[in-house]
């Protein structure tokens, strides 16, 4: 279709990926109406630990943004309805969007931050904890983790010929790392989304379609 989806036709025929069913959401949405650019709608989906709220963030910001902030709702799951507060959270001078967001405990939570790079030693993919003020506003963000610069001792992570980020630096150089768990105040699980068979982070020589990877990562 020419918009860089993953439902793109190839040549002249349909995609093959719906088995011939229809794609209804280039009929139904109109993006030139909307602020919400393409794929950047509600990416980071957290429950809080009272498991009454979910709080949703969005991807990337809103066409016609000046700020580069990202917005967090909140959502009543009893009353089925949005409220405040709303936090805005900071993207970096080199974040684009984001990809996974949970909260671990009240006012708390973890942050996929990343670039569009893939296979990009020198990218940016980065965990930051954010917190965030009872009554709203913006959040405070530190960093956590740099999922490009990830010791890997003891061959834990040996390399492959034509792979990219293995060997005793370990890298995460996916576009969609989109999977975060808290296991424990100094274990995270991250896995990311392969996008079968169009994203290409780790095999690159030859380019081959990602794999799906989950990671334990211990922190300091």
């Amino acid at each position: 279709y020419g918009d860089g989806t993953n439902l793109q036709r190839h040549g002249d025929a349909p995609t093959r990926w719906l088995a011939g069913l229809p794609w209804p959401y280039r009929r139904t949405l109109d993006r030139a109406a909307g602020r919400v650019p393409t794929s950047g709608g509600f990416e980071g989906l957290a429950l809080t630990p009272d498991g009454e709220r979910l709080l949703a963030m969005q991807e990337k910001p809103l066409v016609g943004q000046t700020a580069r902030t990202l917005t967090i709702h909140t959502f009543e799951i009893a009353q089925r309805t949005w409220t405040g507060p709303r936090w805005s959270y900071p993207l970096d001078a080199r974040g684009t969007a984001i990809g996974a967001f949970q909260v671990y405990a009240p006012g708390r939570g973890l942050v996929i931050e990343r670039d569009d790079t893939q296979g990009d030693l020198d990218g940016f993919k980065r965990v930051f904890q954010i917190d965030l003020p009872p009554a709203g506003g913006p959040v405070t963000k530190r960093l956590v983790l740099d999922l490009l610069q990830i010791a890997a001792p003891d061959g834990r992570a040996l390399a492959v010929d034509g792979d990219v980020g293995l060997g005793e630096r370990f890298a995460f150089p996916f576009v969609t790392i989109e999977c975060l768990a808290v296991l424990s105040p100094t274990r995270l699980l991250i896995a990311n989304d392969n996008n079968y068979p169009f994203s290409v982070g780790r095999h690159l020589t030859p380019a081959r379609p990602d794999d799906n990877e989950l990671i334990w990562v211990e922190l300091a």
